[in-house]
């Protein structure tokens, strides 16, 4: 997410707990609605299957990374 932000704005971002919250929330309605969907919509199964198991995959490497750097907040 900073890294986006970088490329869009030119500028790095001063990381806040309040980036870190709607980081958070934002990737949690994502994973809720695409686990939703891989259980009870057979047509979007696997695609929101792949979704999950991507966000998982990169999102918690992600966020071990973050908490490295934001550990003393």
């Amino acid at each position: 997410m900073l890294d986006g932000y970088a490329a869009g704005s030119g500028t790095d971002p001063v990381p806040e707990p309040g980036m870190f919250v709607t980081a958070i929330a934002g990737t949690l309605n994502f994973l809720y609605v695409m686990a939703e969907q891989a259980v009870t919509d057979p047509g979007q199964a696997g695609f929101a299957g792949q979704r999950v198991c991507g966000l998982l995959r990169h999102d918690l490497a992600e966020l071990a990374t973050f908490l490295d750097h934001v550990a003393g907040w």
